[in-house]
């Protein structure tokens, strides 16, 4: 996401058409169940209950020096994020390219930005569970799993002239079979619906990614994590007026379907965000038991880092009912 500094649409990088993956059943994107009732948000998977931090299970492992970030992150707690997910695709030498991020809801379902999966078709993806460093095979057993089916929100779509839209910025990817469950690999727990836009304003969240540690850098290896507070809407719509194409980008407003987020800045230092890279992956507040709820997913901002513009991401609980009839 964040191609340019003064440009709000996300656009993941372009990656050369890998070989096709072995399917048994032709895989297809499939176009999405309308809901038809009120939600009913699954509270249990057949391991553990969703949204648990796990226990720690060996020493934490620090990023090599100079990798810092989701823009100013840290390393993450490991066993506080079973549920973030890496998107990607194969490439020809047999190797994973990752370009977004995604986020565990069900045994053989993630959520995602539309933005990601736009355009590809499922048969062309991969999604790794469990994943912490990249750059290591001892961190822990991974599950490389492929795609079978991929839902984009119908509401959302492109502005005229621009590839993609902010606004319901958000996919299911099904699986050809259902994860393994275990202490790195858990299902986060989902809202319920009719949450108002700005019940959520001042409150701490957290958001963990593999992306760029600052616009036009580098990636870290080792997942991030930082802490940001969510901005009110009006805030938020504020800010983002400044910009000149605010209108055409967004004529009815952000509306409910956003969500806005940031952390620290001013003083000529950058605020913690996401980047390039992040987009798809988990926006978490911690509810009064102990469990993490999705609030989020990354979809895009000005920049990365940028104090004077909040990061925008798809507010999970104006989406619910649609997730649950189709996971």
């Amino acid at each position: 996401m964040w191609d340019q500094p003064s440009h709000v649409f996300p656009k993941p990088p372009p990656l050369p058409s890998p070989p096709p993956l072995p399917s048994p059943v032709p895989p297809s994107v499939v176009p999405a169940r309308p809901s038809t009732g009120p939600s009913v948000v699954p509270s249990t998977e057949p391991l553990l209950q969703c949204g648990r931090e796990q226990p720690s299970v060996g020493r934490r492992r620090r990023a090599p020096s100079g990798l810092l970030g989701v823009t100013g992150g840290q390393d993450a707690v490991r066993q506080r994020w079973p549920w973030a997910a890496l998107l990607g695709e194969r490439g020809t030498s047999g190797d994973q390219r990752w370009f977004c991020g995604a986020v565990l809801v069900g045994q053989r379902a993630l959520v995602t930005a539309a933005h990601c999966v736009v355009g590809r078709q499922p048969v062309q993806l991969l999604v790794r569970l469990g994943e912490y460093d990249l750059s290591t095979t001892a961190d822990g057993r991974t599950q490389d799993l492929a795609a079978s089916e991929l839902l984009v929100h119908p509401r959302y779509a492109a502005r005229p002239g621009q590839p993609h839209s902010p606004l319901h910025d958000l996919a299911i990817v099904r699986l050809r079979r259902p994860a393994l469950l275990g202490p790195h690999v858990q299902p986060v727990c989902l809202p319920a619906a009719g949450q108002p836009a700005g019940a959520l304003t001042g409150q701490p969240v957290s958001l963990a990614g593999w992306g760029l540690t600052e616009f036009a850098g580098s990636r870290s290896d080792v997942l991030q994590e930082a802490e940001l507070r969510v901005v009110a809407p009006e805030s938020c719509e504020a800010a983002y007026r400044q910009l000149p194409t605010f209108g055409t980008e967004f004529p009815a407003g952000l509306t409910d379907s956003v969500l806005c987020a940031t952390g620290g800045g001013g003083g000529g230092e950058l605020a913690r965000d996401a980047c390039r890279g992040d987009s798809g992956g988990p926006l978490v507040r911690r509810l009064a038991d102990g469990s993490y709820q999705l609030v989020g997913v990354v979809s895009a901002g000005v920049g990365c880092g940028n104090p004077e513009f909040p990061g925008l991401y798809t507010r999970i609980s104006a989406h619910i009912d649609w997730i649950l009839q189709n996971i």
